[in-house]
């Protein structure tokens, strides 16, 4: 009898186990708003962009405005201390990896195929974002997954200006 009432025991403790892994596995529904990594590979990225003989070594992440295929698709390059960010803004993915040299935009509102905006930020470039302008000299082209920019101007609202370099693999 003893050896019955134990082996119950057993059975309902394995039931019991299994019945708390099926709630548990009911209460946490998968959340529909969860951001997956823009990067193909799970390793961190780094890029380092130049301004005014600074360099700034961050973080590389990728997204996407609307729709993945027609959508813009930016490159971002982040240093967390101090803050500084350049991020780059192409008509779509499609587009920033074409391999022809881009044009400076002067916005990303209404971006055309070959164009590409970058807007420089944070606490170490200053109180003012710069972006470039039509007028913006210098060099922007993306090869084999890596952005290069050499000698790019760009601007704030005050009308200085800074000189940008990077390298960027994204």
């Amino acid at each position: 009898m003893k050896k019955l009432v134990v082996s119950l025991s057993a059975v309902c403790m394995l039931l019991a186990c299994n019945n708390k892994k099926q709630e548990d596995s009911n209460t946490n529904p998968v959340n529909e708003t969860t951001t997956i990594p823009a990067n193909d590979d799970k390793a961190s990225k780094t890029g380092s962009f130049t301004i005014d003989g600074k360099t700034y070594t961050g973080d590389i992440t990728t997204q996407y405005f609307g729709d993945k295929t027609t959508g813009q698709y930016s490159v971002l390059c982040q240093q967390d201390d101090p803050l500084a960010l350049l991020q780059a803004v192409f008509s779509n993915e499609k587009d920033a990896l074409s391999g022809t040299p881009f044009k400076p935009a002067e916005s990303f509102y209404s971006l055309e195929p070959g164009e590409v905006h970058i807007a420089l930020s944070g606490k170490a470039i200053g109180d003012m974002e710069f972006v470039t302008s039509s007028t913006s000299a210098g060099s922007i082209t993306v090869s084999a997954k890596t952005l290069v920019i050499k000698g790019l101007q760009v601007y704030n609202g005050d009308h200085q200006e800074k000189i940008v370099n990077a390298t960027i693999s994204f």
